[in-house]
């Protein structure tokens, strides 16, 4: 059996570093969530509208760029033109890895 303090034997300034101490912990811990108390590592909701964000801008501009591989490819000036049209949107076309997707997330953070 470990020797524990009880709440009626500890003073009000082993009380208090405990909660400094506490709250430290809940600074560094991922996912904290103050009013569920759960810590489980996960990012807070916050992080997650910001990746919603960035995800709907990343489609956005990979829209656009869909957009003008099309218009060189369909109307391009010259064969270059338009080579370079059908290579990027071959290229667009592609589903990247979700290893590899996750792994750019990680480096843009």
């Amino acid at each position: 059996m470990t020797d524990r303090r009880t709440a009626s034997t500890i003073t009000d300034t082993e009380l208090d570093q405990l909660y400094n101490a506490l709250d430290t912990l809940r600074a560094v811990a991922r996912g904290y969530c103050e009013h569920c108390g759960r810590g489980d590592a996960t990012p807070p909701p916050e992080a997650y509208e910001e990746q919603r964000a960035r995800a709907a801008r990343a489609e956005a501009a990979l829209a656009d760029v869909r957009m003008i591989a099309s218009e060189l490819f369909m109307a391009g000036q010259t064969q270059t033109e338009r080579e370079i049209g059908r290579r990027l949107s071959a290229v667009l076309d592609q589903r990247a890895p979700a290893a590899a997707t996750r792994a750019t997330n990680h480096q843009e953070q």
